[in-house]
């Protein structure tokens, strides 16, 4: 007997837990978007690779083609994604205007990063003065993408990230701590700024002058920067830096940095009253997501308090903490992200001080 066929959305209409079998993971499938962001600087021209729905994805695959008479491949540099290096591109056919990318989650649990977030970057020299466009292209590599489901995801190229702004500047060493670029001051390279806008991050490395760029979603935007070099630390002269970044508007942001001195004169021993009590940071600087490991010495039982500020002054944590007469060591219970934090500490009298505490 020859059967209509009959569809999945007819189905689930009448039966929930077909809905859930069949209808939702359909409805979870979203395309993978990827723009080519592209910026001249004289001769120099660069593509930044941004993706939208970059979510839980397992392994991606796809070839990019170019006009050779127009533009001449020179790198591929700020990959972004874990794991990946410059052994991922296929580099064979760069006379012929292509570029083969290839990178898979080692971790094999699927990665995600904000929508616009850039994954790597392309940069060419003008032939002509010309930009032409960047093409993904099937004919010249397979495009195949997945998620942690072992889902085929379609990739669909300018889908999102239409809304962009762009910012862009320098990272120098200001000895004279008076936040201006100043004739030798030391130009930064390799040093890391975030952006965050609508409490995602975004990220930007300093080339060898210096310099940086990031595109990121137009909205309001607060930049950071922390460093850790040489057992010192580090911190711009303005810690957070907030502004409105418009669709296609270009910012220009650079920021003085100054030495706050070794890590070692950061963890320090602070004496709160003279019951005889003190605490101990350790280390400090931390990691990001790392924990933060806090000893405390006293002559009898206490029971602290402790509280994490950002530098806008927003409470993030807040805990109490019973310690014993001595020696005790305990961990804070917090997971920070890169960045200067204050972590006041008081005892059952409110008396106390604070600590700046650097996470990078």
């Amino acid at each position: 007997m020859l059967r209509t066929p009959t569809s999945q959305s007819a189905l689930c209409k009448h039966a929930l837990s077909c809905f859930f079998a069949l209808c939702l993971p359909f409805l979870a499938k979203a395309d993978l978007g990827v723009t080519f962001q592209m910026n001249q600087d004289g001769s120099q021209v660069t593509a930044d690779v941004l993706v939208y729905n970059f979510t839980d994805i397992l392994s991606m695959q796809f070839g990019m083609k170019w006009d050779p008479a127009e533009l001449e491949f020179v790198s591929v540099s700020d990959i972004n994604l874990p794991g990946m290096d410059q052994t991922y591109f296929g580099v064979n056919q760069l006379n012929d205007g292509i570029l083969l990318s290839l990178w898979y989650d080692q971790s094999a649990n699927g990665y995600s990063i904000p929508d616009c977030s850039s994954i790597f970057r392309i940069t060419f020299n003008t032939i002509n003065g010309q930009v032409p466009p960047i093409i993904i292209d099937s004919a010249v590599m397979i495009i195949e993408v997945y998620n942690a489901q072992m889902q085929e995801i379609d990739l669909t190229q300018n889908l999102g990230c239409g809304a962009l702004g762009k910012a862009s500047g320098k990272l120098f060493r200001d000895d004279n701590d008076n936040c201006t670029n100043d004739d030798g001051d030391l130009d930064l390279e390799g040093w890391q700024v975030k952006f965050v806008v609508d409490k995602l991050p975004y990220f930007a490395t300093t080339n060898a002058n210096g310099n940086y760029n990031i595109v990121c979603p137009a909205g309001y935007c607060e930049a950071t920067v922390l460093f850790s070099e040489d057992g010192h630390i580090w911190e711009a002269c303005q810690l957070v830096t907030g502004f409105q970044l418009a669709e296609n508007q270009e910012v220009d942001l650079s920021f003085g940095t100054h030495d706050l001195g070794p890590t070692s004169n950061t963890s320090g021993v602070f004496d709160f009253d003279k019951n005889g009590f003190s605490v101990k940071i350790a280390p400090n600087p931390v990691r990001s997501n790392q924990p933060i490991f806090i000893e405390t010495s006293s002559e009898m039982a206490r029971q602290i308090s402790l509280q994490i500020y950002d530098t806008n002054g927003r409470l993030l944590h807040n805990w109490q903490q019973a310690v014993a007469a001595g020696t005790v060591q305990f961990t804070a219970p917090a997971s920070l992200t890169a960045g200067l934090y204050l972590l006041k500490i008081a005892d059952e009298n409110g008396v106390g001080k604070a600590v700046k505490l650097a996470v990078y």
